[in-house]
């Protein structure tokens, strides 16, 4: 085989599994995603940056894999479109997802390690800080689910049973 067949060949290949691709991933219309810019507000933010995405080939690669196929197997066995809201920071408590109206400033360290209670005072992580940033400004919105799958940097805090609480404060808020 010549170099310029075995090229040829490859490229086929190469056009095949796009195909394929395209084919499997055919939820286009029917599948949307934004994801919410990351924002740490200390106080309540009317609105949030992000951009709604069709599913695409172009757009597939930055949403997330969870999210997209659970959004997909809803499309097929519901046959509506699906919108997915990507809300997420890597390393946050369960605190920061929270309004203070749920929890007090001053309930917050309770039961925290000495060393770990420092987290919380002037830094992004702040409790409130993702709850006023990126999820007051959709809280109108109409949403019919949840999918959490973050988890949360606190979860090793195995001793305080405020943590349980919290996450099921925030799953029923």
């Amino acid at each position: 085989m010549h170099f310029a067949d075995f090229i040829g060949v490859c490229m086929d290949e190469v056009f095949n599994q796009m195909a394929k691709i395209r084919y499997m991933f055919g939820g286009q219309g029917k599948v949307h995603m934004v994801t919410i810019k990351r924002a740490t507000p200390t106080e309540p933010a009317e609105e949030a940056s992000g951009l709604w995405q069709d599913c695409s080939i172009e757009n597939l690669p930055s949403w997330s894999a969870v999210l997209y196929f659970f959004a997909k197997n809803l499309n097929e066995a519901l046959d509506v479109p699906v919108g997915i809201i990507s809300c997420a920071y890597s390393g946050s408590e369960v605190e920061c997802w929270l309004p203070d109206t749920i929890i007090p400033e001053d309930a917050l360290s309770a039961g925290a390690p000495e060393d770990l209670k420092s987290r919380f005072v002037g830094n992004v992580h702040a409790p409130h800080n993702m709850w006023n940033g990126m999820i007051n400004p959709i809280k109108g919105y109409n949403i019919s689910g949840f999918l959490w799958y973050q988890g949360c940097s606190n979860t090793f805090w195995h001793l305080i049973p405020s943590y349980g609480e919290r996450l099921t404060t925030m799953i029923n808020f």
